[in-house]
């Protein structure tokens, strides 16, 4: 249907409902906990205990133990699997907060 939000959404590719509520910047309390490569690009995953948050930046520690690949192209001799990340508390953190919209 021309004119309506389903012509936005299936047409001109525009989420429904869309908004910011989810984005903001860290704080300098957040604390580093882990990074993830998705699309050859590198996330790290940032614990604010302060804020009760967790946040998902493009900025990480670099040489950090912990670098999950969410797809098999993206992993690397530095990467562990995906599969592999669900026995480590990091991971089930960032999950746990996640379901509980934190993060």
């Amino acid at each position: 249907m021309l004119g309506t939000s389903f012509e936005d959404y299936a047409i001109n590719n525009k989420v429904l409902n869309e908004n910011k509520n989810f984005i903001e910047k860290k704080q300098g309390t957040a604390k580093f906990s882990f990074a993830f490569v998705y699309q050859n690009e590198t996330f790290g995953v940032w614990n604010d205990y302060i804020q009760g948050k967790v946040f998902v930046s493009s900025d990480y520690i670099k040489n950090t133990p912990y670098v999950f690949a969410i797809t098999l192209a993206d992993h690397t001799p530095n990467t562990m699997l995906l599969s592999s990340a669900k026995k480590y508390n990091c991971w089930k953190t960032f999950i746990q907060n996640y379901n509980m919209r934190k993060c």
